[in-house]
C-alpha cells in the first residue's frame, strides 16, 4: 500500500526539543568526562589507550597512525612530536596512504623530524601511488607547491 505523502505527520516541537536536549546532554557528557577523540577515538581513557598501544605495538596500521596523532596532539600522553612521528612511520610502512601523507608533513615541517623536503616528497609520492583519491588528491597538492 502506497503512503500518501500528505498524509504524513510532522514531527512536534516538542519531539525535536526532545531529540536537541539528548544531543546536547550526550555531548556535555562526553565533554565533562575529559574525552578526546581523534578520527572516532576516545583516547583519553587509559583503557582505550591502552588497546590502542597494543594494537600499535602489534603492527596494526590504523592504529599506529591514531597513536601517533595521540602523541602529536598529547591526546592522552604526553605531546611528543618525536613519538608521533615514529607511529606514523610506522603506519606509513604499512602501506596506509594518510600515514604516508603525514609523514611527508612531517618532514616538510620539521614535525618531530629534521626537516627534509627530499624525503617529504618522497613521502608524498607514495601516498598519490597508494592512497585513496582524497589522500591523493592532497599528496599531490603539497607535491605542486613544493616543486
Amino acid at each position: 500500500m502506497k503512503m500518501n505523502m500528505s498524509m504524513q505527520k510532522p514531527l512536534s516541537s516538542a519531539t525535536l526539543s526532545f531529540a536537541v536536549i539528548l544531543l546536547v546532554t550526550l555531548f556535555a557528557q562526553r565533554a565533562q568526562a575529559g574525552t578526546t577523540f581523534d578520527e572516532g577515538l576516545p583516547v583519553a581513557r587509559p583503557q582505550n589507550l591502552a588497546r590502542l598501544v597494543s594494537s600499535a605495538e602489534h603492527g596494526f596500521g590504523p592504529a599506529q597512525y591514531r597513536l601517533g596523532w595521540a602523541y602529536a596532539r598529547g591526546f592522552g600522553v604526553p605531546r611528543k612530536p618525536v613519538n608521533a612521528f615514529y607511529w606514523w612511520k610506522e603506519a606509513a610502512k604499512n602501506l596506509d596512504a594518510a600515514a604516508q601523507l603525514q609523514v611527508g608533513i612531517a618532514y616538510a615541517k620539521g614535525f618531530g623530524v629534521e626537516t627534509s623536503m627530499t624525503r617529504a616528497i618522497h613521502w608524498w609520492k607514495l601516498a598519490a601511488r597508494d592512497g585513496h583519491p582524497g589522500v591523493a588528491l592532497e599528496a599531490q597538492r603539497l607535491l605542486d607547491s613544493a616543486v
